[in-house]
């Protein structure tokens, strides 16, 4: 899953662009590995698409120009926990005529129909370098510059965002009182 927060206005980005650009980085993503990806094809509901396969997904919520929420491109998941479900309220899954893959599945696809050799165990492809390549298709398209940065450090820094908007409401309100 990826969730962006980005103010849109000063990327110059409208909510359909937005969308655009969170599906073209997940077809994009497919494409290093070979996989053709769709998006807005067919009257399919947004996100990526390989022929009928429902490859990844996109919610976003827009609220004042900032995003939040944003996509999930299945890498390698256990696609049997599809089976209970029918994401994103459209007709995927079982008994539905649009079910879920992935990108570890399409790859089993072409190598079934390509090789008379053994299929490798495990999965094909790891969920971070495909995260990581997902994250640098969306960079490119919406002009973000990608760099690593620790976890710990993320997390530090948006305790100290947290901390801050929490003393300037907490300014506000003891000004709003008189004092």
């Amino acid at each position: 899953m990826l969730y962006p927060v980005a103010s849109l206005r000063p990327l110059g980005l409208g909510a359909r662009a937005y969308v655009d650009a969170l599906e073209d980085a997940m077809i994009g993503a497919a494409a290093r590995w070979g996989v053709r990806a769709d998006a807005r094809v067919g009257g399919k509901g947004p996100g990526a698409w390989v022929g009928e396969r429902k490859l990844g997904a996109v919610g976003v919520r827009i609220s004042r120009g900032v995003t939040s929420h944003g996509l999930a491109f299945n890498a390698c998941p256990d696609l049997a926990a599809f089976d209970a479900i029918i994401p994103c309220g459209t007709d995927v899954g079982p008994g539905g005529d649009r079910p879920v893959t992935s990108l570890d599945e399409e790859l089993r696809r072409e190598w079934r129909a390509c090789s008379a050799g053994g299929m490798p165990g495990g999965p094909l492809v790891g969920v971070e370098e495909v995260g990581a390549a997902v994250v640098r298709e969306l960079a490119d398209r919406i002009g973000w510059e990608v760099e690593a940065v620790e976890p710990a450090t993320v997390v530090a820094e948006a305790e100290a965002a947290l901390l801050e908007v929490e003393e300037e409401r907490r300014v506000r309100e003891q000004t709003r009182r008189g004092g």
